[in-house]
């Protein structure tokens, strides 16, 4: 009863694409280091980031799938539990009305609106480059997103 849950999720393409870009940055073995997004949506999960999984994955599509689903389980199987689900979509997009959401699952009323600015608490903003999957993936990436995970993102409003 004490506890509160918020999950906030992101469409898979600029989510891989931002862990991507991530993890080739890092100077340890956090996870795939390859030449390009494309390549690292099909490889399998490898290194340290192996500690946030529990069974092999066949590519980081089906790693974000295992993941965001789980949680989307959680909140349906057990409704007990106060967890809040949000998109960082709904959140960037929509401010305003995604924090008033947040207040109200939390039975608080919000004071204050005001969005953070950018440039401020972020980790990894990496000069403020597109993380817009249009500007990485091609159709037959794009088919290949779909094929392995577009039921799902269907489902939680991504296409």
């Amino acid at each position: 009863e004490q506890f509160h849950v918020f999950y906030i999720f992101r469409d898979p393409r600029n989510c891989l694409i931002s862990n991507w870009r991530l993890i080739k940055s890092l100077r340890w073995d956090e996870g795939p280091k390859l030449a390009s997004a494309s390549e690292f949506i099909r490889a399998e999960p490898s290194g340290a980031m192996m500690r946030y999984q529990k069974k092999q994955e066949r590519n980081m599509l089906q790693r974000w799938q295992t993941h965001v689903q789980g949680w989307h389980e959680l909140s349906e199987k057990h409704p007990i539990i106060k967890l809040g689900l949000s998109s960082y979509e709904e959140l960037d997009q929509n401010f305003e009305a995604t924090i008033r959401k947040i207040s109200s699952f939390l039975g608080q009323q919000n004071h204050s609106l005001l969005r953070p600015d950018i440039d401020k608490n972020v980790v990894g903003l990496h000069g403020k480059k597109s993380t817009n999957f249009r500007d990485y993936f091609d159709q037959k990436d794009l088919d290949f997103v779909a094929k392995e995970v577009g039921n799902f993102m269907a489902k939680i409003n991504y296409l």
